[in-house]
């Protein structure tokens, strides 16, 4: 599922730059005040991430993104059998001075929340059982980030920053913290460190 996610990623990033290309006037190139990204590395984890930014005013900008979730096992570290969920992202970001297309440092701080179906196996003696988890999961985040701008044609979007998450898991498994043991894990309560990578197009 995980290869699956990445090619359909591909795909509309294939088809997202051939419309820009045939969009772009050489002539007249207007900042973007509108902006479609995926966030290719949420494939690794079953993921698949769709942004859309808009801008309110000179420095101020709305980032709404959500994730799906689908997939089979494609990890040794949440080791599991099957994952389904979604995640709804949203974000306020904050570029100084004169804005998007003179600055590309920005701030960007918002809420997130995250919703995770997992099936896994556990072993009790020489038996092995399938087991439910579900996960809901809270937080916000804060990040700094750097825009790359080529011709107006794609823009790439490099960040960092902290999360802040708290988990509220269900489960029938006898270990209750399978899925909260580390920052990685789909079930961690606690601080996280974020990096990544956006690769966009302007809609406008």
């Amino acid at each position: 599922m995980r290869k699956q996610l990445l090619i359909l990623s591909l795909i509309l990033l294939a088809s997202l730059m051939a419309k820009s290309q045939i969009s772009v006037d050489s002539d007249s190139i207007e900042p973007p005040t509108k902006i479609l990204s995926l966030v290719p590395q949420y494939a690794i984890i079953n993921g698949l991430r769709v942004d859309y930014d808009f801008q309110m005013s000179k420095n101020h900008w709305i980032q709404i993104a959500p994730s799906l979730y689908a997939g089979k096992r494609n990890m040794d570290i949440n080791d599991f059998y099957s994952i389904k969920g979604f995640a709804l992202q949203l974000y306020h970001r904050y570029h100084p001075g004169e804005g998007f297309d003179k600055v590309p440092v920005y701030l960007s701080v918002g809420p997130v929340y995250q919703y995770f179906q997992l099936r896994h196996e556990e072993y009790s003696g020489s038996i092995t059982e399938m087991r439910n988890t579900t996960i809901h999961r809270i937080g916000a985040d804060v990040l700094i980030g750097i825009f790359h701008t080529t011709s107006n044609t794609f823009i790439f979007d490099l960040y960092t920053g902290l999360g802040l998450r708290h988990a509220f898991l269900s489960t029938d498994a006898e270990n209750e913290h399978r899925f909260d043991e580390t920052f990685i894990d789909y079930g961690y309560s606690g601080t996280i460190w974020l990096l990544g990578l956006r690769i966009g197009i302007p809609l406008n």
